[in-house]
């Protein structure tokens, strides 16, 4: 017991030995820092991409919220107790499913093909837009994994 505590504790202090002992990273050239145009270019078309298929995902899911709130409506009795849940469903429809699917068109007007030509004739114009600039995080510069080929 005594020399497995003993041989834990020796393993324990070794690892903050080792994280101390590495080196700093040399600070890169502020040149460096500037991406290259085709990776720009490729981050702009991997922006709108992930903004289009965000968005139909969203879409999906508005028109399921929409769809509830016709059932609930379609499924109300005709009497003075169904009129609550008639209610409940054009409240659902109302306050959650429209301002959903407004929203959404919005994006998909922003973020469609032809702005997305627009955005990349911009950058090579040197005359990129504050909302483009805001929204390319570093992620979008980063390569996709390739897929390894298959072989037989």
């Amino acid at each position: 017991m005594r020399a497995t505590l003993l041989l834990l504790i020796l393993l324990l202090s070794g690892s903050s030995v080792f994280a101390q002992a590495t080196p700093h990273p040399t600070p890169a050239d502020s040149v460096a820092l500037v991406a290259p145009a085709p990776d720009t270019v490729a981050a702009i078309h991997r922006l709108f991409a992930a903004k289009r298929k965000r968005n139909s995902h969203f879409f999906v899911g508005t028109v399921g919220v929409i769809a509830v709130g016709g059932v609930v409506i379609g499924t109300a009795s005709s009497s003075w107790d169904g009129l609550a849940q008639a209610a409940l469903g054009a409240v659902i429809i109302a306050f959650v499913g429209l301002p959903a699917l407004t929203a959404e068109t919005i994006t998909a007007l922003n973020y469609n093909k032809k702005s997305e030509r627009q955005a990349v004739e911009d950058f090579q114009a040197h005359k990129v837009p504050r909302y483009l600039k805001r929204r390319l995080k570093p992620a979008y510069f980063q390569e996709l994994p390739q897929s390894a080929p298959h072989g037989g």
